[in-house]
C-alpha cells in the first residue's frame, strides 16, 4: 500500500486510497484517513500543504533553524537523535547548544544518534 501510495501511477495510487478508505473505518481513524488521502489524492504540492495544515497542531516552522530546533526536541527518538546529531553538525551556535541541551535532558537521543550511526558506518563498510 506504501508503494501504491507514493507511486507516480495515478491508478495505484487511487486503489491504495481505496484500501485505506476499507481498511479505515472507525470513528477514532478518521483524522488519520483524512491524512493518508492527501497522499493518495492527485493534488498539487501547495494544495496537500494547505489542507495538511488543518491537522497539524502548530504552524508550520517559517525558517531551517526553527525546523531543526523543533525536529530536536520531537518526542520520537530517533527523529530528536538525527535532529540533534544535523543539528550539531551545523555552523550555527544556537542549534549548536539546542542539540547539547537535548541530549543532556534526554539521554536516549544520543545513544539513538550514536546507534544510528554506527549502523549507517558499519553498512557502509566503515566499522
Amino acid at each position: 500500500v506504501q508503494q501504491a501510495a507514493l507511486s507516480s501511477d495515478k491508478h495505484a495510487r487511487a486503489n491504495a486510497g481505496e484500501f485505506l478508505d476499507a481498511l479505515l473505518t472507525r470513528r477514532d481513524q478518521q483524522r488519520l484517513r483524512a491524512l493518508l488521502r492527501l497522499v493518495t489524492e492527485d493534488l498539487p504540492a501547495a494544495d496537500r500543504v494547505a489542507r495538511a495544515a488543518g491537522y497539524l497542531p502548530l504552524a508550520a516552522p517559517r525558517a531551517h533553524r526553527d525546523a531543526v530546533m523543533a525536529l530536536v526536541e520531537d518526542s520520537d527518538v530517533t527523529v530528536a537523535g538525527l535532529a540533534a546529531a544535523y543539528a550539531a553538525s551545523l555552523d550555527d551556535a544556537k542549534l549548536r547548544e539546542a542539540a547539547v541541551l537535548a541530549r543532556r535532558r534526554r539521554p536516549e537521543v544520543d545513544a539513538r544518534a550514536y546507534a544510528l550511526f554506527d549502523v549507517a558506518a558499519k553498512e557502509a563498510g566503515g566499522g
